[in-house]
C-alpha cells in the first residue's frame, strides 16, 4: 500500500507513537528515539521556513545552565543514532530525558 506522507506528517506520527508508548509505559529506548527523531523532523522544518528561535537555536554559549542542558539532551539523542562516534557503551536513559523531548 503506497503512502503519501509530509515531513510534518512524519513527525506528528512519531510523536504520537512515541507518546501512546511512553504512557503504557513500554520500552524507553523507542520512546526516545521516536521522540529525538520527530522534534529533529520539526526543528529542521521550523529553520528551514525560518521560523522562531527554538530551545537548541539559542546562541549564547556563555549560559552555562543552557549549554550543559543541551549537551546532556544531546549525548542520549546521539547515544542511540551513532554507534562508531559514541565512545560510551552504556547509556544511563531516565524518562524525563525523554518527556522533554516530546515537550520542545
Amino acid at each position: 500500500m503506497e503512502q503519501v506522507i509530509s515531513k510534518f506528517d512524519a513527525a506528528k506520527r512519531q510523536l504520537d507513537c512515541a507518546l501512546e508508548l511512553f504512557f503504557a509505559e513500554k520500552d524507553a529506548i523507542p520512546i526516545h528515539t521516536l521522540a529525538c527523531a520527530a522534534h529533529q523532523v520539526i526543528y529542521d522544518i521550523n529553520k528551514n521556513q525560518k521560523g522562531p528561535e527554538l530551545l537548541f537555536d539559542h546562541k549564547d554559549t556563555s549560559d552555562s545552565k543552557i549549554m550543559v542542558t543541551k549537551k546532556t539532551l544531546h549525548s542520549h539523542y546521539n547515544f542511540f543514532k551513532h554507534a562508531v562516534t559514541s565512545q560510551k557503551f552504556l547509556c544511563f536513559l531516565l524518562s524525563w530525558v525523554s518527556i522533554i523531548w516530546m515537550e520542545i
